[in-house]
């Protein structure tokens, strides 16, 4: 996550939080090396919250987000291919909690009730990767990053965003 206000950036608070991503894409053909690739993803984000070297609590969220990318091959070997991605993306926050540094957990609130701790469930971003094919199974990193302000929570101009960077493996059951 990133965030700011208008009187100051938060990055440095929010650490990386390990999750898992799942779904299924179908890529169709535009050219010989060029295909639009679109899919559900099922997703895990969120954060650590750090306070001068202190655990302070977790934001964990699952969405489910629909990339649209278009995606070039690029044939190195007849067994070897890389590729590149790129597009945006349409996300629905499904469900979320938070952790406290004492471990107490809450349910996340999805709304626009105004509340510091309540999220927006929508969120549009830009999908950014490439990786490599070898006989359909590929390995690839990706980065997306939100466009829209995630926080209902508005007054002095915050902006909260979902940043991913993404470590993706998948087989390709055609080519």
């Amino acid at each position: 996550l990133s965030e700011k206000d208008d009187d100051a950036n938060y990055n440095d608070i929010y650490k990386s939080k390990v999750g898992i991503h799942l779904g299924v894409a179908i890529e169709q053909e535009i050219s010989d090396i060029l295909f639009l690739a679109a899919g559900p993803m099922v997703n895990m984000k969120g954060a650590r919250l750090e306070f001068l070297g202190t655990i302070a609590g977790k934001i964990s969220t699952i969405y489910i987000d629909i990339p649209i990318l278009l995606k070039g091959y690029f044939e190195i070997s007849d067994d070897v291919l890389i590729y590149g991605a790129a597009g945006p993306y349409l996300g629905m926050g499904l469900v979320g909690n938070t952790k406290n540094e004492d471990g107490d957990k809450a349910d996340l609130d999805w709304g626009s009730n105004s509340n510091e701790d309540d999220l927006k469930r929508l969120d549009i971003g830009l999908s950014l990767g490439a990786g490599v094919d070898f006989n359909g199974i590929q390995v690839g990193l990706a980065f997306d990053q939100g466009l829209f302000n995630i926080s209902s929570y508005t007054e002095g101009g915050t902006k909260l965003k979902n940043n991913v960077f993404r470590l993706t493996t998948g087989y390709r059951l055609s080519k």
